[in-house]
């Protein structure tokens, strides 16, 4: 037998070895001795249920907001507000002027992005938009927040907080109102801007637009009068809109305010917010 045949059956003989070895640790490894079992009878465990975690309705929800015309991503780190510099709270701009984040003042005189006031909150089931607006008209009576916040010149609520004092002003009826509707599986956005009713002042304001079957309504959540029909947004045209926003999304209006509609090209959807807890408890008719 030549050297080089003698050198090719060690190889082999080690090739046979290892491919041994290496089986014995696939066997082996790390598994428990106990472990008997083929592997077709091993069961893989089933994860419980993740249950969602209460939380309080008096409090915006936290989160991030991202910018849908960038990359640029939002969140608050500077949590107290300056009440002078920023008496309603601030914008987050890009370069192109674009707004795609909105802060306001909560109770706590603590920043949040608008959307975290919709946290949520929905008192009781309805069958239809009339009971939470004739509820709202009830149960809320309309007050600046300079008269109970010791000359704070905007303070924003949760629908929960209004409901529980029984007072709020613009945007404190709208909160409650969208966030009930949305709740209950409508399509309903707060619009901020101004407004002109007729005999007054303009002056900054905020609304809920609702959007049904291809029509778009304004429904006036600080009205006291009985409601009778919900007027369509095209008759209304001293409400002047720059923004909307619902708990998801913040659209901006790249047009005229002196517009009826509350869609089309001119409404950019520009800010999604990412909720740090993206739980609600809605309900259904």
């Amino acid at each position: 037998m030549s050297i080089r045949e003698k050198f090719n059956n060690v190889l082999i003989v080690v090739g046979v070895m290892f491919f041994l070895l290496t089986l014995i640790d696939i066997n082996t490894g790390s598994k428990p001795a106990a472990v008997q079992e083929p592997l077709v009878h091993v069961r893989t465990p089933v994860k419980p249920k993740k249950e969602e975690k209460d939380y309080d309705f008096l409090i915006p929800k936290e989160g991030r907001v991202k910018s849908l015309t960038s990359s640029s991503v939002s969140k608050i780190y500077r949590r107290e507000h300056k009440e002078k510099q920023y008496p309603n709270g601030y914008g987050v701009f890009l370069p192109n002027n674009m707004v795609y984040a909105i802060t306001a003042a909560s109770v706590s005189k603590e920043l949040y992005y608008v959307n975290g006031y919709l946290n949520g909150y929905v008192p009781f089931a309805a069958d239809s938009v009339w009971k939470p607006l004739d509820y709202l008209r009830t149960r809320i009576t309309y007050l600046l927040d300079k008269s109970h916040y010791k000359g704070r010149s905007d303070v924003w609520q949760t629908a929960k907080d209004s409901l529980n004092q029984t007072f709020g002003d613009c945007e404190d009826h709208s909160i409650v109102l969208a966030d009930w509707l949305i709740g209950l599986g409508y399509d309903a956005r707060i619009a901020l801007g101004e407004v002109q009713f007729p005999g007054d002042k303009r002056g900054g304001h905020a609304w809920v637009v609702l959007f049904d079957k291809g029509k778009e309504y304004i429904l006036e959540a600080t009205s006291k009068a009985r409601w009778r029909q919900l007027p369509l947004a095209a008759s209304l045209p001293y409400y002047y809109p720059r923004y909307m926003f619902n708990r998801d999304y913040l659209w901006s209006n790249t047009g005229s305010v002196y517009t009826v509609k509350y869609s089309g090209k001119k409404w950019v959807k520009s800010g999604k917010f990412i909720p740090d807890n993206p739980y609600y408890r809605d309900l259904r008719p």
